[in-house]
């Protein structure tokens, strides 16, 4: 069985149930989320931003917001390093949060996918969870 858990039909089968819009460039819509059982990487399907145990899809709310604008240059730079480190699938926005600029420009130049919804972060963690994990679900 083929499963399509690209971020491109995530967002189609998604967009109107949690209020999705994609920010940016759509290269990275073939960006595919990996089922964490068939890896070994220790990488969890979906969160609140988490960089010690990363996430494929990263949720940020406005706690993540503003632990962001709290952090001196250096360190948020440091963490926006991490954050587009490689691991990261997706970055969802929640909170009606305004999106930082430099979330924006380093999901651009690194073709990470950036949605944002005005739903709040809890209910999105929790509905992109059960939506991955359907997906996964042995048939």
């Amino acid at each position: 069985m083929n499963i399509d858990a690209s971020v491109g039909t995530l967002f189609e089968n998604l967009r109107d149930k949690l209020e999705l819009q994609w920010l940016g460039s759509k290269l990275g819509e073939s960006r595919v989320i990996q089922n964490p059982k068939a890896e070994s990487t220790g990488t969890a399907l979906v969160g609140h931003l988490n960089l010690i145990h990363s996430n494929q899809v990263q949720v940020l709310g406005i706690t993540e917001i503003h632990y962001l604008d709290r952090l001196s240059e250096n360190s948020r730079r440091d963490l926006i390093d991490q954050l587009f480190d490689g691991t990261t699938d997706l970055i969802v926005i929640g909170d009606q949060q305004s999106v930082p600029d430099d979330i924006k420009q380093r999901s651009e130049a690194s073709s990470t996918p950036l949605f944002v919804s005005s739903q709040n972060t809890v209910q999105l963690v929790s509905y992109l969870q059960y939506y991955l994990t359907s997906l996964f679900a042995e048939k």
